[in-house]
C-alpha cells in the first residue's frame, strides 16, 4: 500500500507542496497531465486554501487541450467563489476582532492609567489589509483570465 500511495502521489497530505510539483510540471517539465493529477490532489486536500492550485489548474487544462475552456473557467469561477466567499470574510473578520479588542483594551488601560500601546496591533492589521489587497489583486487577476477564455 504503501509503494502504492507513493508511486501515486497519494502520500503527499501538503496541498503547497502539490502545487509546487504541479507548477513545476507546468513550467518547467511541461508534463500538462502530471500537473493537472498534483493540482487536482492539492484542491481535493484542502479545497479552501488551495486556490492558486484553482487557477495553474485552470491554465494547464488550457495548455493541455483548448477543448477544456469550459473545465478551466469552472475552476476559475471555483477560485473566485473562494476568495469572496471565504478568504477574503475570513481576513475582514480578523480585522474587525482586532479592532474590537484594541478599543476594548485602549479603554480598559485609560481606566488604568496606563498608556496604551498599539503599535503591535496595527503592524498585525496592516498585515490584513496587505492579505485582502492580495487576495483583491488575485481576483481581478482571475477575472480578467476568465475574460480571456470567454473572448478566445
Amino acid at each position: 500500500k504503501i509503494l502504492a500511495d507513493y508511486s501515486s502521489n497519494a502520500i503527499f497530505q501538503n496541498p503547497f507542496y502539490l502545487i509546487l510539483k504541479g507548477n513545476e510540471y507546468i513550467f518547467q517539465k511541461k508534463n500538462y497531465d502530471d500537473a493537472i493529477d498534483f493540482l487536482r490532489n492539492a484542491i481535493k486536500s484542502d479545497p479552501i486554501f488551495a486556490v492558486s492550485a484553482r487557477y495553474n489548474l485552470a491554465y494547464a487544462l488550457i495548455k493541455k487541450s483548448n477543448d477544456k475552456k469550459t473545465e478551466a473557467k469552472s475552476e476559475l469561477e471555483e477560485a473566485l467563489k473562494t476568495i469572496d466567499n471565504i478568504l477574503i470574510p475570513q481576513q475582514e473578520t480578523m480585522l474587525i476582532s482586532f479592532r474590537i479588542t484594541q478599543s476594548h483594551t485602549s479603554g480598559t488601560q485609560d481606566m488604568l492609567g496606563a498608556t496604551s500601546n498599539t503599535d503591535t496591533k496595527s503592524d498585525a492589521e496592516d498585515q490584513i489589509m496587505n492579505r485582502i489587497n492580495l487576495l483583491c489583486l488575485c481576483k481581478n487577476q482571475i477575472e480578467q483570465g476568465k475574460s480571456a477564455i470567454e473572448d478566445a
